[in-house]
């Protein structure tokens, strides 16, 4: 059994002497609840070391956090579960250093059996976030992913002990298991001289007899597995797992003697084959990756970031057509790979950004094989994930050095799983074996990649289409990916920087032997800022209070099987993000107002994927080209500017099928808010409230009479809109707006996606960005919760909530 440890924790931003605090001096420490991240809370400072790839957050320093919690009297193991704490963290309970963990990403266990007291104790952390650079990214501080603790028999299985592989074929299902037996808790009584087989060591002790352990999914099968821990169970009458049908079944894995012991997996049944010069396919199916590449951040609330909000994002970006995640570049939580096997996404799974030039260079002689190792074992067993990455851009590509760590680690993850491809994200930048670098030629670059291409089963490519063919020319049996792609801007045959229109899509769409590709970068995210005041990176599809931008419908009427068909002005008036050029896009908005301008004729994109398309304006019809005769998914032209409403709509087999206008909109009246992001179904089932019983309190706090609270954190975002007196958004808008809330909640955050803005993103008032401004609540409890929100000169709005711990509905 697993307790999340998530509440009444508390915190202290400051050194203290090393080793756990006595329990009585708690001043100087404030109460917070995880995941909890310190930095976004911090001031901007334009001057600290490494500022930019920190979003200027002033975050370097040490915290302290403690949690006193009560366990009963029990012959249970207990141990202590860490989903990760950046970084470098020392662990104490009641006094004792449990030990330490340096990588931020992944995660880690303690187990506490002997130290742990019947009755209260004290767990101490000490997270040291002193060193620069933390990352090339906004990493964040602090224990900002969930804390367990979990209890167990003397006997048990861990995820890590179940190597499982899957398979569907002609309509039916079969896995195999592979079980590594805890034979060493069974033999540890013994003082026999164990080696060889431990199954025959078993045998041959007196200690235990082997227990029986049983496989089983309901309805389909219940097997014992055998002594040697091997078990292959075929003809099961099941659906398939896919991103479109993410079919999913609970295994459940129990030793029956010589006590009771579960472990329950999620799985699914699929069939994922690459085949080299052909591509990739999925059940029987031809697929095409079509995928973002996202940070781990949330935006205003920083790497605090609960499952319901993870949800919030794959929601949208599932609305778009997509259908693969590449987690980058770092190990993320589990709660976003479960989202990914529940909801329907391809995974390559990633570990980390630059081996030995970059952050991660001071863990990599100690901790490389671990953190590696502790990826792949948690995450095997996942349908969702069909590759795995070693690495991102690292340094010194296609030479000697670079070549043996990749193998190295490469030959690491093929020990733990033979069922997947193993991968590594090249940049454009090659070096022969010395160490030279070949930018000249592309012979030269071709030439690295096949030494690299020796070693990894998928040629992972960022920003490398314009050489697509010239590597498969050389390479016609390797499978390529594009790891990461522009926005907008396609490169050129003689450089990877340039700024041609052509979609890097039609790249992936024409060639069979590339598998698909992963945009740059699916939401805006904290850090790698150019320039101050940018706290990070604009050039994504979605902004970080997830509005999507224009561009986002390029994308999705290159990947959605439904009609699209969208609109957008080239507008140069509204205030610009601080982004390179070639990760940017054009300046796309959907706003009409233009007071600025008389008489101008104004640039516009239609992006579709219909048969033909119509376009108006005040009702009267104009010539536009047709779809087929314009590259890209992307008509473009000039408007005149006249104040009122443009409509586009996609036409297939000579019916409407979709549309989209523009409309004009007077002065601001009232704030609005929008439709948002879940439905009552996603959040009855999605999210994984529980009552205060499963939450472990302080014994001062049982008889608190306050609404229960969540042992699993939740958040939920809103955002508002300003509208004029007939309901017509105004995208001109930019009046600050001030939120509240009454019940058992607490504004976590606001956010308006413009990353230039200088409001402080932990507040309770923000100005409109585009006419829209976001926050997040963090939900402490269950009961009656209401957001009111307010601006100067405008009628305010709110919107009533009750919330079950289980279930969330509107009033």
């Amino acid at each position: 059994m697993r307790t999340k440890l998530c509440q009444s924790w508390l915190f202290c931003r400051k050194d203290l002497p090393d080793g756990a605090l006595p329990s009585c001096e708690e001043s100087g420490f404030e109460t917070v609840s995880l995941p909890h991240d310190w930095a976004i809370a911090s001031a901007r400072n334009p001057k600290m070391p490494y500022g930019g790839e920190q979003g200027f957050f002033d975050r370097y320093g040490v915290g302290w956090y403690r949690l006193h919690f009560v366990v009963g009297e029990t012959p249970l193991r207990r141990f202590l579960r860490f989903g990760g704490v950046f970084e470098c963290c020392s662990v104490y309970l009641n006094g004792t250093l449990l030990g330490t963990h340096n990588y931020g990403y992944s995660g880690f266990s303690f187990e506490i059996t002997d130290a742990v007291h019947t009755g209260e104790n004290l767990l101490a952390v000490r997270v040291d976030n002193s060193v620069a650079p933390q990352d090339r990214w906004y990493s964040g501080c602090g224990i900002y992913r969930p804390v367990e603790l979990e209890e167990l028999p003397q006997v048990f299985l861990r995820i890590e002990d179940v190597a499982l592989t899957t398979d569907y074929e002609n309509g039916r299902g079969s896995l195999r298991l592979r079980v590594k037996f805890p034979w060493d808790t069974i033999l540890a009584e013994t003082d026999d001289d164990i080696t060889g087989d431990v199954s025959t060591a078993a045998e041959n002790s007196t200690c235990l007899a082997l227990p029986c352990v049983v496989a089983s999914i309901d309805g389909l099968f219940c097997e014992k597995i055998p002594e040697n821990g091997e078990l292959t169970v075929s003809d099961l009458e099941v659906s398939p797992w896919s991103a479109e049908s993410p079919v999913l079944y609970d295994l459940k894995l129990a030793i029956l003697e010589p006590e009771e012991s579960t472990l329950q997996m999620r799985i699914g049944f699929r069939r994922v084959e690459f085949l080299p010069g052909n591509g990739l396919s999925v059940n029987g199916t031809p697929v095409k990756l079509k995928g973002v590449c996202l940070h781990h951040d949330g935006g205003c609330v920083g790497s605090a970031v609960t499952k319901s909000l993870l949800r919030h994002r794959l929601e949208l970006i599932k609305s778009m057509g997509c259908n693969m995640i590449r987690t980058s570049h770092n190990i993320v939580s589990e709660d976003m790979m479960d989202l990914c096997d529940e909801m329907g996404f391809y995974v390559l799974d990633e570990c980390f950004d630059k081996w030995v030039q970059g952050s991660y260079s001071r863990f990599y002689e100690t901790d490389a094989k671990a953190d590696l190792s502790y990826l792949v074992l948690r995450d095997r067993n996942r349908p969702s994930v069909v590759m795995w990455s070693v690495g991102n851009e690292v340094g010194d590509q296609g030479s000697a050095p670079m070549l043996a760590i990749l193998a190295r680690l490469c030959g690491i993850v093929r020990k733990l799983d033979v069922s997947r491809p193993v991968t590594a994200a090249l940049a454009p930048h090659y070096t022969n074996l010395a160490g030279e670098p070949v930018e000249e030629h592309v012979e030269d670059k071709i030439a690295a990649i096949s030494r690299v291409a020796a070693i990894v089963d998928v040629l992972g490519l960022n920003y490398q289409e314009q050489w697509y063919e010239a590597i498969h020319e050389a390479l016609p049996d390797k499978l390529i990916f594009g790891t990461e792609m522009y926005l907008f801007f396609r490169g050129s045959y003689n450089h990877y920087f340039n700024y041609g229109t052509d979609s890097s899509w039609l790249d992936v769409e024409k060639n069979p032997y590339v598998i698909g590709c992963c945009l740059w970068a699916g939401v805006d995210y904290l850090g790698e800022s150019l320039l101050y005041p940018s706290r990070g990176w604009a050039g994504a599809a979605i902004h970080t209070n997830l509005v999507r931008k224009p561009i986002s419908w390029l994308w999705e009427s290159c990947w959605s099987e439904k009609p699209v068909v969208h609109i957008s002005i080239l507008d140069y008036t509204q205030p610009m993000e601080i982004v390179r050029e070639h990760w940017s896009e054009m300046p796309f908005s959907d706003c009409w107002n233009y007071p600025m301008f008389q008489l101008a004729p104004m640039p516009y994109a239609i992006f579709t994927n219909c048969q033909e398309v119509r376009l108006s304006q005040n009702g009267k019809g104009l010539d536009i080209p047709k779809p087929a005769g314009c590259k890209n998914h992307m008509i473009t032209g000039f408007l005149p500017l006249e104040p009122g409403e443009v409509l586009v709509e996609g036409i297939n087999d000579g019916e409407v099928v979709c549309s989209h206008r523009l409309v004009s909109s007077g002065a601001s009246a009232r704030l609005e808010f929008e439709e948002t992001l879940f439905d009552k179904e996603t959040i009855r089932q999605g999210t994984a409230g529980m009552p205060a019983d499963k939450e472990l309190t302080r014994p001062a706090m049982e008889d608190s009479p306050a609404p229960k609270v969540l042992a699993e954190p939740m958040q939920l975002l809103f955002t508002v809109k300003a509208t004029d007196a007939n309901g017509v958004w105004n995208p001109r808008e930019s009046q600050e707006v001030i939120f509240s809330v009454e019940g058992p909640c607490k504004i976590e955050g606001v956010d308006n996606g413009y990353l230039c803005s200088l409001d402080a993103p932990a507040s309770d008032r923000i100005h409109m960005h585009q006419g829209r401004a976001s926050v997040v609540l963090r939900i402490k409890g269950s009961g009656r919760i209401v957001l009111h929100v307010r601006a100067a000169g405008l009628a305010g709005s709110e919107k009533i909530l009750q919330f079950s711990g289980k279930w969330i509905r509107e009033e």
